[in-house]
C-alpha cells in the first residue's frame, strides 16, 4: 500500500445473520480532515458513506476494502473479511493424467471451503456409473472403455449445502509395451540364437510380433531362433501390435563373434591306478577362450563314457590293460575340442571266500571255500586263512575246514597272492551258534487210499533250523520201511496203521514224528436168481453169492426195479406182472465203501391163468384155504372166551 500519514481502520458487524445485513464503520486517524470513504464491498458494489450498511444477496466469503482520503490527497487502506452463511465453494479440480489410458490409475483432487463452516463429504461421479465417497477431496479411479468422461465433484458442508463442479476426462487406448531378450549376446556366427518376446499390452494383448534381425532377414513370433552368418554388430527390432492396432517398436543390438574352440586338458590319479580301483579324473583345468565350458564328455577307452554340466568324474576299470582315455569339451556356442591321454591298469587279485552256511555251529565242521578268488591276468599261488580264534591255516589251498568250539562272533581273514606277489585280503564275520535239532514233517496222499492203491509219502517239508537234515527214516506200520525224502508204498491189507517218520540234520540230531493212515477195502457185489425161468406170482430167490470183502461183513440192499426193496445176503420176491426188470445189489463193507452190481430179471406171465379180477386160479384156491382157517380160529377164540371169562 502507499505510504500515508492516514491511518483508518474497516470493521463489520453482522447485524443480520438470517438476511445478511451487515454494519461497516470507519475508524480514521492523522492526516488532514475533512475525509472522503469508498467501500467496496466484494460483490460488486460499493459505498461513500462513513458507516454503511449492506445486505447481501448469498452467503460466501467477501472480502470488504476500504479507501479513505484525507484533503491534502493523502490515502490509507484497510480490508475486512465478511464471512456469510452459504454453500461450500470449490476453488480447483484437477484430473491426472488427462488423457489417461484404459486400466490405468487415473487421480481426482479438488480444492474447496466452506465460508461458515467444514465441508463433510466430497462425492466423486466419474461419469461411466462409478462413484466415490469420502471425507477427504482425493480419489483413484480406473476406467474400463475408451471415451470422453464427465466428472463431477460434489461438496456438501455441515449445513447439509452442496456445490458442484465438472471436468472432461479423455480415456485413450494405451499402446503396448515393447520388451525382448537375446540369450545369448554376444552370440557367435552359426549359433542358434534365441529371441523372447517379453512384450504386453495393459489394456489389452499383444496380437503380432515382427522381427528385423538387421541383416536383411525377418521373422514373426513370439518365440524366434535366428542364426548369423557373418561377424559383426546388428540392431535388432521387435515390433508389436496390440489388439486396438496400437504400434509399439524396441530395438537393441546383437554383438556376433566367430567363436574360438575351448582346450581341453585333464589329470588323473592315482598315477598308477590298479583294476577295481576308483580313479579320479579332473578336466577343469579346461577352458574357452571366448565363453564357458558347458559339457565335459570322457571317454574312457574301455567301451564306456559319460557326459556331466561339470568337470570331474570317477571311473573304475574292470580290467588292467592300457586304454585311451579322451575329453572333449564343449562350449557355450556348441565349439568343441578334444585330448586323448594313455594309462596302465594293473590287475591284482581279488580275495573272496563263501561259507557252506551263513553261520558256525559249535563242534561242527564249517567249510571256507575261496574258490571264487582269482587273478585276471594270473594266477592264485598261496592262500592264507585266519579263524579269528587263534586258529589259521597259512599254506592251506581254497578250500579248508574250521571247527569252532565257543560261541562267538569271529572274523575270518583271507589274504591270497598271485603269481606276480600282489596281495587282497576278503574278511568276513562269522557268528557261531550252538547246534539245534531239526523238525520232521509228514504228509501223504491220497489220505484214504485202497488196499493196493500207490501211496506217496512226503517229508520234504522238515526242515533244520541250522543245517540241513541228511537222512530219512520211514516205517509204514505194516513192517515195511524205507529211506528218502519222498517214497511210496502199497498196503496189502486193509486197516488202520501209524506212519513213522525219523529225520537225522548234519549235526546228527534226529526228530520223529507220526500220523495214522487207514486202507480201505472195496467191496465186490454179485448175486444170482433162481429158477432161471421167472413167473409172475412165483417165488423167486435173489442170492448175494460172489459178493465179498477182505473185511468180511458186507450190508446188502437190494432193488428189485419194481418199486419194492429187499436186504440180506438172499431174499425172495414174487412179481405181479410179466416184464423186464433192472435189479440193483448194493454191497457195504465197514468202510461205509460201496460196489453196485446191476442185472436185468425176465418175469413170465403167470402158469396157472387168471381169475376175472386178474389174480391167478391157484392163488385163488389158496386164499380160500386160508380164509376158511381163519374164520375157525376165529370160531375157536370166541368159544373158548365164553366158556372161561376172564377174572376181573
Amino acid at each position: 500500500l502507499p505510504a500515508s500519514s492516514v491511518h483508518a481502520v474497516a470493521t463489520a458487524n453482522i447485524t443480520d445473520r438470517d438476511h445478511r445485513v451487515v454494519a461497516f464503520s470507519a475508524n480514521v486517524s492523522g492526516g488532514t480532515p475533512p475525509y472522503t470513504y469508498r467501500w467496496s464491498f466484494g460483490d460488486a458494489n460499493s459505498s461513500t458513506e462513513a458507516n454503511p450498511n449492506h445486505t447481501y444477496s448469498e452467503g460466501g466469503r467477501y472480502p470488504v476494502q476500504l479507501i479513505v482520503e484525507d484533503s491534502a490527497a493523502n490515502r490509507a487502506y484497510s480490508i475486512v473479511d465478511v464471512v456469510l452463511g452459504g454453500p461450500p465453494v470449490i476453488t480447483n479440480v484437477s484430473i491426472y493424467p488427462n488423457p489417461t489410458y484404459v486400466n490405468q490409475y487415473t487421480s481426482f483432487n479438488a480444492v474447496g471451503d466452506d465460508p461458515d463452516g467444514s465441508i463433510v463429504n466430497w462425492h466423486w461421479n466419474f461419469g461411466d456409473g462409478s462413484t466415490w465417497d469420502a471425507s477427504y477431496s482425493s480419489a483413484y479411479h480406473y476406467y474400463s472403455a475408451l471415451g470422453t468422461y464427465n466428472v463431477t465433484v460434489t461438496a456438501r458442508d455441515n449445513d447439509g449445502l452442496e456445490t458442484s463442479a465438472s471436468r472432461l476426462v479423455q480415456v485413450l487406448d494405451q499402446p503396448p509395451y515393447a520388451c525382448f531378450y537375446i540369450s545369448p549376446n554376444p552370440t557367435v556366427v552359426g549359433y542358434p540364437t534365441s529371441f523372447y518376446d517379453c512384450s504386453y499390452d495393459p489394456d489389452g494383448y499383444i496380437a503380432s510380433s515382427s522381427w528385423d534381425f538387421g541383416d536383411g532377414t525377418n521373422g514373426t513370433g513370439s518365440y524366434v531362433s535366428h542364426t548369423f552368418a557373418s561377424a559383426g554388430s546388428y540392431l535388432v527390432r521387435l515390433t508389436v501390435v496390440d489388439n486396438a492396432g496400437m504400434t509399439s517398436f524396441l530395438n537393441q543390438t546383437v554383438s556376433v563373434n566367430v567363436n574360438q574352440l575351448p582346450v581341453a586338458h585333464f589329470s588323473y590319479s592315482p598315477s598308477d591306478p590298479i583294476a577295481g580301483q576308483g580313479i579320479y579324473f579332473n578336466g577343469y583345468a579346461s577352458y574357452d577362450p571366448d565363453g564357458y565350458i558347458t559339457y565335459w564328455t570322457w571317454d574312457f577307452g574301455d567301451g564306456t563314457n559319460t557326459t556331466a554340466y561339470y568337470g570331474d568324474a570317477y571311473h573304475v576299470y574292470s580290467q588292467g590293460g592300457p586304454y585311451n582315455v579322451t575329453l572333449t569339451v564343449t562350449d557355450n556356442f556348441n565349439g568343441r575340442n578334444h585330448t586323448t591321454a594313455s594309462l596302465h591298469v594293473d590287475i591284482p587279485p581279488t580275495a573272496n571266500f563263501t561259507t557252506a552256511r551263513e553261520f558256525g555251529k559249535v563242534g561242527t565242521p564249517l567249510v571256507f571255500d575261496a574258490s571264487a578268488s582269482n587273478d585276471s591276468d594270473g594266477r592264485i599261488v598261496r592262500y592264507q586263512w585266519t579263524f579269528g580264534d587263534g586258529g589259521s591255516a597259512t599254506e592251506a589251498g581254497p578250500i579248508v575246514s574250521h571247527v569252532f568250539a565257543a560261541t562267538r562272533t569271529y572274523t575270518v581273514t583271507l589274504v591270497v597272492w598271485d603269481d606276480h606277489n600282489a596281495t587282497a585280503s576278503f574278511q568276513r564275520t562269522i557268528s557261531v551258534v550252538p547246534p539245534k535239532p531239526p523238525f520232521a514233517v509228514l504228509s501223504f496222499a491220497p489220505s484214504r487210499p485202497f488196499v493196493g492203491d500207490a501211496v506217496s509219502f512226503n517229508g520234504s517239508l522238515s526242515a533244520d533250523p541250522d543245517g540241513t537234515i541228511v537222512r530219512y527214516v520211514w516205517q509204514f506200520g505194516d513192517g515195511a520201511g524205507g529211506e528218502g525224502a519222498a517214497l511210496t508204498h502199497r498196503y496189502t491189507y486193509p486197516g488202520e496203521y501209524t506212519v513213522r517218520l525219523a529225520v537225522v540234520d548234519e549235526d546228527g540230531f534226529a526228530a520223529t514224528t507220526s500220523s495214522d493212515i487207514t486202507a480201505v477195502s472195496q467191496p465186490t457185489a454179485a448175486f444170482s436168481v433162481s429158477p432161471n425161468s421167472i413167473h409172475a406170482f412165483e417165488n423167486a430167490t435173489f442170492t448175494a453169492n460172489g459178493s465179498w470183502d477182505l473185511m468180511g461183513s458186507l450190508v446188502y440192499h437190494w432193488d428189485f426195479g419194481d418199486g419194492t426193496y429187499g436186504a440180506g445176503w438172499q431174499t425172495s420176491k414174487q412179481y405181479t406182472a410179466s416184464g423186464t426188470y433192472h435189479v440193483t445189489l448194493n454191497v457195504t463193507n465197514s468202510f461205509g465203501i460201496s460196489t453196485i452190481v446191476v442185472h436185468d430179471v425176465v418175469v413170465q406171465p403167470s402158469s396157472q391163468g387168471v381169475t376175472a379180477s386178474g389174480f391167478p386160479v391157484g392163488m385163488m384156491a389158496i386164499w380160500a384155504i386160508v380164509a376158511v382157517g381163519a374164520a375157525v380160529v376165529a370160531v375157536g377164540i370166541y368159544v373158548r372166551r365164553r366158556m372161561h371169562p376172564p377174572k376181573l
